[in-house]
């Protein structure tokens, strides 16, 4: 199942690449492209076919990202972006060893940065600005990290470590998200050159022949990084998705096909016929096939992949197949000459309108993207073409390397910028606190330990206000997003993929009387709290958690596909817990089990049938109901940082709120499993009609309707009070 970082729908979202262009072969203009083949003067025939492919790339890219249902595997862009960059780049490099023996690092280099980075240095500084302007603050020191290095290519590491780590779910989605596939791209450029240069000292010195020697040394790339593409998309797809070694062997198999154009132009007319047609289809099925359930990238890339590779490959010889021309037609071509300033433009674009305007429907998403082309038209007519075309950068790479220096500095420093204007927690301004107020019975608990956690005096008065009209909310909203449990650090829930059961232990680690606790991030929201509840009762909860997926029979789904890995996890977990039955399992989380039209109760028939299944073990089943969940578009903490003066305008209708959340389906679930227990912390996270964003000067919280770890501490008292006894029947 793909990683989701940048569909336009349910929030979430992939970044997508950009290939060279074909006029880095050949070298005319946009606006000069020629719909038909033709040689250039330096004798590179220009590919018309490979510039619309380049087309159909960028618009399954946008189309996805603008949420457009029909195109739901339009992910594969990316890939199709890759083996087209792999193709162009190493034809540049194959010509050059063929015709001089050598490849000029110097000239290869000043090309790259004269043809990529006056663009992207463009875009980095205007989403930079941005971000300073637009964002929310507590997601401007991430995005101004993220934009430093994508500056300098390496945020696809960076976006890798974070892909698997869940204080991202429900942030705003990187306004430089896309530039992963940039940097996965330049990674190669720095190692395959390289490779190019020792094929051709051994060739020339054990006297092999030179193409032979250029194809093995890619193949020395492609085995392992296809190999290593399957197993981790397996294990952990969303640094899969995300990492260069994952990703290499799609640029090489582009690079094959430029290897073997001397052969591929020799093919009969029938077979390069053939070969479009099965390219083209490929292309097809993996655009209306694969959905965000697809393990990605895995093996089944290799159907875009080989696909765009049988495209290319077919029109070596200049045949001119029906695909062929349809790719070659005029304004197909004049689109793929935009495609890459296209690419920088578009998610921009859908970020920062969805943030200024509020949650897109589909329609406005697509008009966003249509209007990205003006941007990119501009960035390319006035910015790109003319540094591209100079003749004064033509003259020497040493003044186009140092443009490419200067630009990319300027984009590191961009990012620091953005960071060094967002004020730290310690920096945020007090606030007037306006606050719902909570019912007698919650104020002994509510806020008293997460504030003495952090410093803070925890000292209310008897309306539950705090004792000063001014005081430092804790967290602040802007660092609302990091005030997570420790489990998180320990990389303790599996992603959405992966199907491997992790047991993180947290309480009393020596004791012999076992809690299960078992469901999503809602149950993981609570590792740090029942650390001290587990230390004071004598009592050891083991965490077994994966991604949006609840502890249930039923058939869960996710981004509305089917959630295998869902399924296996919670088998896997169950036989783990049938050899060595656990005391109790508590339960839950913050997903919808099951959807189905046809019974509107399987959301609940599928957790009566798993806790039945849990009590045949002899286990206590225990069910963490879900607290309210608040309404979008903003998180809470986005409207306290709009709203800082008035917390009221960030309140929500309780009864709204409570029926948003699983709490009414557990419920019911409760009356057909009597002797399951509930425990039940509502009215502490919302004591009054109307759900205050903060109570006492905690922040209640964090990413979606996840509880800030500050808050879940401070409930300590009350699960205490609801576990007590339910511990001593364990032990009794």
């Amino acid at each position: 199942m793909p990683v989701v970082v940048g569909s336009r729908e349910a929030g979430s979202d992939r970044g997508y690449g950009e290939g060279e262009r074909v006029s880095e072969v050949a070298s005319p203009r946009i606006q000069e492209a020629a719909p038909t083949p033709s040689e250039t003067p330096g004798g590179t025939r220009f590919r018309p076919d490979i510039e619309g492919l380049r087309a159909v790339a960028i618009a399954l890219v946008v189309l996805y990202h603008a949420g457009v249902p029909l195109v739901r595997g339009g992910f594969i862009g990316v890939d199709i972006f890759f083996v087209i960059s792999g193709f162009l780049i190493t034809s540049l490099l194959v010509r050059s060893a063929e015709q001089s023996g050598r490849v000029s690092l110097r000239q290869f280099y000043a090309r790259r940065a004269k043809r990529l980075l006056p663009a992207s240095a463009l875009v980095l500084l205007v989403v930079a600005a941005l971000t300073v302007i637009i964002m929310p603050a507590s997601d401007q020191r991430t995005f101004g990290a993220d934009i430093s290095a994508s500056a300098a290519y390496i945020v696809n590491w960076r976006f890798a470590a974070s892909a698997v780590d869940y204080l991202a779910q429900g942030s705003t989605e990187s306004p430089v998200l896309h530039f992963w596939s940039l940097a996965v791209e330049e990674q190669f450029y720095l190692v395959w050159p390289f490779l190019i240069i020792l094929a051709v000292a051994l060739a020339r010195r054990l006297r092999w022949n030179l193409k032979r020697a250029m194809a093995g040394a890619l193949l020395v790339v492609a085995i392992p990084s296809f190999v290593a593409s399957v197993v981790l998309t397996g294990t952990s797809q969303a640094s899969a998705f995300f990492l260069t070694a994952t990703r290499l062997w799609e640029l090489a198999v582009g690079a094959l096909v430029a290897i073997g154009a001397a052969r591929l132009a020799r093919l009969p007319r029938a077979v390069a016929v053939s070969l479009a047609w099965a390219g083209a289809l490929a292309i097809a099925f993996g655009t209306f096939m694969f959905t965000t359930a697809t393990a990605w990238p895995g093996g089944l890339a290799l159907v875009p992949v080989l696909g765009t590779a049988a495209v290319i490959a077919a029109g070596m010889g200049g045949t001119r197949s029906v695909i062929g021309r349809i790719l070659g037609w005029r304004p197909m071509v004049w689109v793929g000459g935009l495609s890459y300033s296209l690419y920088l433009w578009h998610w921009p674009v859908l970020i920062f309108g969805e943030e200024f305007f509020g949650e897109l429907t589909g329609k406005q998403s697509l008009a966003l993207a249509v209007a990205s082309v003006v941007p990119a038209y501009l960035s390319l007519r006035f910015v790109e073409n003319p540094v591209r075309y100079s003749r004064r950068l033509a003259k020497g790479a040493s003044l186009a390397l140092a443009i490419g220096a200067a630009l990319t500095l300027a984009g590191i420093a961009a990012g620091f910028a953005v960071m060094a204007a967002t004020p730290r927690q310690a920096d945020v301004p007090q606030v007037d606190l306006v606050l719902s107020e909570p019912t007698p019975s919650a104020l002994p608990t509510l806020a008293v330990l997460g504030a003495q956690v952090l410093g803070q005096d925890p000292t209310h008065s008897s309306a539950g206000y705090p004792k000063d009209e001014y005081e430092l909310i804790v967290p602040a909203p802007e660092a609302a997003a990091e005030d997570v449990p420790s489990s998180y650090a320990e990389r303790c829930q599996a992603n959405s993929v992966t199907i491997k059961v992790r047991v993180c232990s947290t309480g009393d680690l020596k004791s012999s009387l076992v809690i299960a606790a078992l469901g999503d991030s809602k149950m993981m929201q609570y590792f740090d709290a029942f650390d001290i509840v587990g230390k004071e009762l004598g009592v050891r909860f083991e965490f077994r958690a994966k991604s949006a997926c609840p502890s249930t029979d039923g058939y869960p789904t996710n981004e509305g596909d089917p959630y295998d890995s869902c399924v296996t996890f919670n088998e896997t977990v169950f036989a783990s817990l049938e050899e060595d039955p656990p005391a109790a399992v508590i339960v839950g989380g913050g997903v919808a089990p099951d959807v189905d039209e046809t019974n509107p109760d399987a959301e609940k028939d599928g957790l009566v049938a798993r806790w039945q299944r849990f009590e045949g073990l002899g286990s206590t089943v225990i069910v963490m109901i879900e607290p309210p969940r608040p309404p979008g578009p903003d998180d809470v903490f986005v409207c306290m940082q709009k709203n800082p003066s008035n917390a009221t305008e960030c309140a929500y209708d309780k009864a709204r709120a409570v029926a948003r959340s699983m709490a009414p389906v557990e419920r019911s679930a409760l009356e057909e499993v009597p002797d399951a227990v509930a425990i039940d912390v509502t009215d502490f996270v919302c004591p009054h009609t109307n759900c205050a964003p903060v109570i006492g000067n905690v922040l209640v919280q964090r990413k979606r309707s996840h509880l800030t770890n500050t808050y879940a501490i401070s409930l300590v008292p009350e699960l205490l009070r609801q576990l007590t006894p339910v511990v001593d029947d364990l032990r009794s």
